[in-house]
């Protein structure tokens, strides 16, 4: 009987460790998945960061963007009006420079006319 008490007692020892362990292993099994949903959050939340800084990076690169090429169109703009201007000033200068040869000719051709009398004045004396 003794040896059937011990053997009894023996094995509720042997289960208490079983079920320590199991318990322990089940503890640890909860410890692990809670720090891998942990390492799981903290890489979405990282994730998520990440891809809210690449959309304001790709917003600010497409303003650039915008910008510089506003200020292409603005240079091309001002390069045009100021063509246009040059353009304007050389057409109003050679038009003033053909009056002035239309008035030196003018004045020429009466200079001659004025000759011509004078030479027929003096052939006709």
């Amino acid at each position: 009987m003794r040896i059937a008490a011990l053997r009894e007692e023996r094995d509720r020892e042997k289960n208490k460790i079983k079920n320590a362990i199991v318990m322990h292993k089940r503890e640890e099994a909860k410890q692990t998945k809670f720090v891998n949903e942990q390492g799981k959050r903290r890489l979405q939340q990282f994730s998520s960061q990440q891809a809210a800084q690449n959309q304001m990076k790709t917003r600010l690169q497409h303003e650039q963007m915008k910008h510089q090429k506003m200020k292409v169109e603005e240079f091309k703009l001002r390069k045009m009006h100021q063509a246009r201007e040059d353009i304007a000033r050389q057409i109003a200068e050679e038009e003033e420079m053909i009056r002035q040869k239309e008035a030196e000719v003018m004045q020429m051709e009466m200079l001659e006319m004025e000759l011509i009398k004078k030479l027929q004045n003096t052939q006709a004396i």
